[in-house]
């Protein structure tokens, strides 16, 4: 153990005698604190721009409205939103104490505003970091090298919206669900051993489907209809071998999902995949929107 720690003594100063350093050095974290106390007062941290994130304490005795401005030169600034780490629902304002978090990739400073401070005055703290930077909606992370235009990479900011938000022609390639469907989906079952079961009569999208079989093996089919083709040749989009006495099917729920344009049915055919023999023998589950 003594000539362990003489070795390790040896290095330390060998690499002090070239300029080194024994010791692992870490990059300073911006820091700035300050009260606001009144509207138009306002705590800015300033960086070099390599910052993915920033940290906000809001602390005191008092009542109002801050507001998050970011800017990439520390001159002309723009709205940001901040997400509040005691509920992580983004926010375009501080109305409360509390630590709160905020992007600031490709920003060199940000500002905290006192853009109506009824009473009192607000400890603000900023701290930066090199962490990944929150992704909240009307504040979208930027995506770079992952698209291009022509013959070089380019940045394409990514759309954040509710999950239950449909796409528009305007969302950017990246859509990004701002929050979970916390209400769930409920799936469609069978009430017996069936040959097929419309999923959805209509429209819609499939994140998971299996079925159970009885005595006889065959084929889970999904067809983009509203009700199941009759036996003979069939194209379905989706065939899965399941063997008697067990359960197979899909999931997408780690995506992509699959949309169907004119309605999802499920069909349990003891023949396949492009010739369909139904069979009433089994259990379907399908969760669809």
């Amino acid at each position: 153990m003594t000539s362990l720690r003489k070795i390790v003594g040896l290095i330390g100063l060998a690499l002090v005698a070239m300029g080194g350093s024994a010791y692992a050095q870490t990059k300073p974290m911006p820091y700035n604190t300050g009260t606001i106390a009144s509207t138009g007062q306002a705590v800015i941290l300033t960086t070099d721009g390599s910052y993915n994130t920033a940290g906000i304490l809001v602390n005191g005795t008092w009542s109002g409205s801050l507001l998050i401005y970011g800017s990439v030169d520390c001159t002309t600034y723009s709205v940001t939103s901040v997400l509040p780490l005691a509920s992580g629902i983004a926010s375009a304002a501080i109305s409360a104490n509390g630590n709160y978090q905020a992007n600031l990739a490709g920003l060199k400073c940000l500002k905290i505003y006192g853009t109506s401070i009824i009473s009192g005055s607000a400890t603000v703290s900023l701290l930066a970091g090199v962490g990944v930077g929150p992704i909240m909606q009307d504040n979208a992370p930027w995506i770079i090298g992952g698209f291009s235009t022509g013959s070089s990479s380019t940045g394409i900011s990514a759309t954040v919206k509710a999950a239950n938000t449909a796409p528009t022609a305007n969302d950017t390639p990246l859509v990004v669900a701002a929050s979970p469907n916390v209400a769930g989906l409920t799936p469609v079952v069978s009430a017996s051993a069936e040959s097929s079961h419309v999923l959805k009569a209509s429209a819609g999208t499939l994140f998971s489907v299996y079925a159970t079989t009885g005595a006889t093996a065959g084929y889970l089919m999904i067809d983009n209809a509203t009700s199941a083709p009759g036996d003979g040749a069939v194209t379905p989009l989706q065939c899965v071998y399941i063997p008697a006495y067990s359960t197979g099917g899909l999931t997408f729920n780690s995506g992509p999902v699959e949309t169907y344009s004119t309605g999802i049915t499920a069909v349990f055919s003891s023949t396949g995949c492009f010739t369909q023999t139904a069979s009433a023998t089994a259990f379907f589950h399908g969760v669809v929107k």
